[in-house]
């Protein structure tokens, strides 16, 4: 009995840490599609302001393309580490020399 009462607590608390994290997550993916609608609103001198449909439809462009990367193959998710790796190493050597 003991034992079963002590898988059921850890049951509970696992629940309540996965649903913050997908709460956290889900946060975390509306502030980007917000920040990339307000770049676009800052580039162009407020001439383009994107309203709350294309907000959802950039929210809803990056969650489909983090479950697409997310569900990947591992030699895929290396060339993709791989390719991240040569970019930021390229922007850093770019940024020193503006330094």
């Amino acid at each position: 009995m003991h034992l079963l009462g002590c898988i059921g607590l850890f049951d509970r608390l696992y629940m309540v840490c996965n649903s913050l994290y997908i709460l956290s997550f889900s946060e975390l993916v509306l502030d980007s599609a917000q920040m990339i609608t307000t770049a676009i609103a800052v580039s162009s001198d407020g001439a383009t302001v994107l309203g709350s449909g294309p907000t959802f439809g950039i929210l809803l462009a990056i969650l489909f393309t983090h479950g697409i990367v997310c569900s990947a193959a591992t030699s895929i998710l290396a060339r993709l580490n791989l390719f991240y790796v040569i970019i930021n190493g390229k922007w850093q050597v770019l940024h020193h020399m503006n330094s």
